[in-house]
């Protein structure tokens, strides 16, 4: 039963981006909220599926890959959402890379083999802080990446002179760059809150601050990445296809950081 209110999660996001592909190649007057009200509908089935899904008992809670990549495409639609409320037109070019993106990784999830999912006690507010960071972080940086490559691709047409139909609904490059830079500042200071409260976990546990271990490598190489663009930002004016270049890597080395490593872990090593 519950597997099958999973598909219907996915065929909810599948819906909102058909009607999204569908009217970013139409006229621009015939913009609506049916693709917000498909993803918000979609992100409530997702989200019961989670509850139930991770919720092992009282104060325990399973974090294996499958219901990560579902928090994640939670947390990430649930940006979305948010950000449709101010800008419809916009939001539907935003979904027409994000959205697809999010299915797949549903996808991804439902059909990944059940294994041995590790359970943590929920018990103390460090962890909850530093989960809720984390998870945060990853759906402000998803976001900046999807509006990183519309500002290149905005660019390189305003450089060609040539035509593409669902630039027209996007803002002035300046404006879009001005979104992106301030979701890249949130994102990087909520991964920054993520990193302290995982380290001071981490020595109350293990008595350590930073474990030395390929996801601790990844997050401060991700790290490293945003700091010195928005460093590069600020003193040096760095944007276009330099700032891009930089989202595309950090982002990179963010999915290594934790999906790529858990990924080898529970597939590849069954651990």
């Amino acid at each position: 039963m519950m597997e099958a209110i999973s598909w219907g999660a996915v065929v909810l996001f599948a819906l909102a981006t058909v009607v999204t592909l569908r009217e970013a190649y139409g006229p621009v007057e015939r913009a609506t909220t049916l693709t917000w009200w498909l993803t918000a509908l979609g992100g409530l089935v997702l989200g019961f599926v989670y509850v139930n899904h991770v919720l092992v008992g009282p104060g325990l809670l399973e974090v294996s890959l499958g219901p990560s990549l579902q928090l994640m495409v939670l947390v990430t639609a649930g940006l979305f959402l948010l950000g449709g409320r101010h800008s419809v037109r916009m939001n539907r070019s935003v979904g027409m890379v994000l959205l697809p993106v999010l299915v797949v990784l549903l996808i991804i999830a439902q059909v990944l083999p059940e294994g041995q999912g590790h359970v943590r006690k929920m018990a103390d507010p460090l962890l909850v802080g530093h989960l809720l960071c984390s998870v945060a972080s990853y759906g402000l940086l998803s976001l900046a990446t999807v509006l990183a490559l519309l500002d290149g691709v905005q660019e390189r047409a305003l450089r060609s002179k040539s035509q593409v139909t669902f630039l027209g609904q996007l803002p002035s490059l300046d404006r879009l760059e001005e979104k992106l830079f301030f979701t890249i500042k949130w994102g990087f200071a909520l991964l920054t809150l993520s990193m302290i409260t995982g380290g001071v976990f981490s020595y109350q546990v293990k008595g350590v601050y930073f474990a030395f271990s390929h996801k601790v490598i990844f997050m401060w190489a991700t790290w490293l990445v945003f700091g010195v663009l928005l460093l590069g930002h600020h003193f040096q004016g760095w944007r276009g296809r330099r700032a891009v270049r930089y989202i595309l890597i950090g982002y990179v080395f963010l999915w290594l950081g934790y999906f790529g490593v858990k990924m080898v872990s529970e597939l590849f090593l069954q651990r």
